[in-house]
């Protein structure tokens, strides 16, 4: 419901939710407002087990998991100790929770990986699995782009060819949601081509070149919208501009001193 009310994606709600999360880490790595920070990092977890987005809380384990690997570099082990107990304890609650362990068996239970048995299941029935929905629109779109090469779409024509492409399949849940790329990767090779599709991926390669691994929030965030990238057309929205033109260059700015 909050979802629909705000009209933004989970992966953008998810993304800002990261950043408290990392402060409140920070906090307790440093011994600072201990009580605080854990409430609030027990609120940042609710906040996205009540999204249900199995993949936001996945790329929330990957930046967890860079944070210790980090510590272990920095032979900080007793640190690193402390952020492996805490963060089992907390996935731990987070796997108990009813909602949760629903969401999980059901995509157990009903994903497929056949593309053609992907395609039957949706031609007969509005199905709820968003993990296939995501394959099968990532086939249709590379389908898409191998055959728009190497100019593109163009960048009005993106949604009116795929909704074509869910017509033609027979995908009810596309042809009634007019569902988007969901992937910024091939959103751009869709509109631009190669000269789209290459410039973006030079755009976040330069960005990933800024990484200077002493700063805090500027590594976990970029490579959070990166991955991030694979499974949302974050451009798409105003929301996901803001992220990359501003949330983005701010943190690399404000931690990496200035030659």
């Amino acid at each position: 419901m909050l979802v629909e009310s705000l009209g933004a994606s989970q992966f953008y709600l998810a993304f800002i939710i990261t950043i408290p999360l990392l402060a409140a880490v920070q906090g307790l790595l440093k011994k600072k407002d201990q009580i605080i920070n854990v409430l609030i990092v027990l609120m940042s977890f609710g906040f996205l087990v009540l999204l249900r987005n199995l993949t936001s809380l996945l790329f929330i384990c990957i930046v967890w998991a860079v944070l210790i690997v980090r510590l272990i570099i920095a032979n900080d082990y007793n640190k690193a100790f402390l952020a492996i107990m805490f963060g089992g304890i907390i996935l731990s609650l987070s796997s108990q929770v009813p909602m949760i362990q629903d969401r999980m068996q059901f995509i157990q239970k009903t994903t497929d990986f056949d593309i053609e048995t992907i395609i039957t299941k949706n031609r007969y029935t509005y199905t709820k699995n968003t993990l296939e929905h995501r394959m099968l629109i990532d086939y249709l779109a590379i389908n898409i782009v191998q055959e728009s090469l190497p100019f593109g779409l163009g960048t009005g024509d993106v949604q009116d060819r795929l909704n074509k492409e869910y017509a033609t399949v027979g995908f009810k849940s596309g042809i009634k949601l007019k569902y988007n790329t969901h992937n910024q990767y091939l959103e751009e090779f869709l509109k631009t081509g190669l000269l789209g599709g290459v410039a973006f991926l030079i755009l976040l390669g330069c960005l990933c070149g800024r990484i200077n691994w002493s700063d805090y929030y500027y590594p976990y965030i970029l490579l959070f919208f990166i991955a991030g990238c694979f499974f949302e057309s974050y451009l798409n929205r105003q929301h996901g501009v803001f992220i990359l033109g501003f949330i983005i260059p701010y943190f690399l700015n404000s931690e990496t001193p200035q030659k």
